[in-house]
């Protein structure tokens, strides 16, 4: 009885063996996908806008959804190369599994600035100085507006988006930036009845410092609707006017 159990158990073993060899021998480019398993990296600090449905879509539009293909008719760098075409995504990896899982990877871009300009062009600005769509997504974000080229904004206006991106406080405050020529643009913050002249998009940290320590000093004492105007394109002042 304890020799034919001893059978039964190391033919089993064997055939546990056989089949888990058969398995792994068998070359991954024959494995079917059975999954599509998507992450969204290097997203907005809040959320991402981008979602697993919008990647699965447009690979389902493209026609080239891999679900239920053998990865050795999949190309990957094709799905790299249709997805970085997105005006929304930066970047795109892909990779399969020996398991049937194939792992894409994208990185959204980051939009920074809301931009409609005098000659009614309409987009979103990118940290990079790519030009976005207006329409598939909707950011709550600074509006520039006025005289704005596309070599202005992809260059000096990308520059002061930046800054209040990464500036807690004045990116919560400064919800409109107005371009009347790249050397007279204008601030207009939430709070206080005032507008802000920036001059030239130089200097910006010392610019800035100023204003906060203005905001944190000058105005509890003088009130936030005395003043119409705060200049800041003078180095080591301010130069405020007030309402009439």
């Amino acid at each position: 009885m304890k020799t034919i159990l001893k059978i039964l158990v190391l033919t089993a073993i064997i055939t546990y063996f056989f089949f888990a060899f058969t398995r792994l021998a068998r070359p991954a480019e024959s494995v079917l996908c059975t999954q599509l398993h998507i992450t969204i990296g290097d997203s907005l600090p809040s959320s991402s806008y981008l979602q697993e449905s919008y990647i699965s879509n447009l690979l389902k539009r493209k026609k080239i959804d891999p679900v239920g293909q053998e990865f050795s008719k999949i190309d990957l760098h094709q799905i790299e190369e249709y997805l970085e075409k997105d005006p929304y995504i930066l970047s795109a990896t892909c990779y399969h599994t020996a398991t049937g899982t194939l792992r894409v990877s994208a990185t959204p871009m980051k939009p920074i600035l809301h931009v409609m300009t005098t000659d009614n062009e309409e987009y979103y600005l990118d940290a990079s100085g790519e030009m976005l769509p207006v329409g598939i997504f909707n950011f709550n974000l600074c509006i520039a507006t006025g005289n704005i080229s596309k070599e202005f904004a992809k260059s000096q206006l990308r520059q002061l988006g930046n800054y209040l991106t990464e500036d807690s406080l004045w990116n919560e405050q400064i919800e409109q930036i107005h371009v009347i020529s790249p050397k007279d643009i204008i601030l207009t913050p939430k709070t206080g009845n005032c507008g802000i002249e920036l001059g030239e998009i130089y200097k910006l940290k010392e610019k800035f410092h100023k204003l906060t320590i203005f905001y944190e000093n000058g105005f509890p004492k003088v009130g936030w609707n005395k003043y119409k105007t705060i200049n800041l394109a003078y180095d080591n002042q301010i130069v405020c006017t007030k309402h009439k």
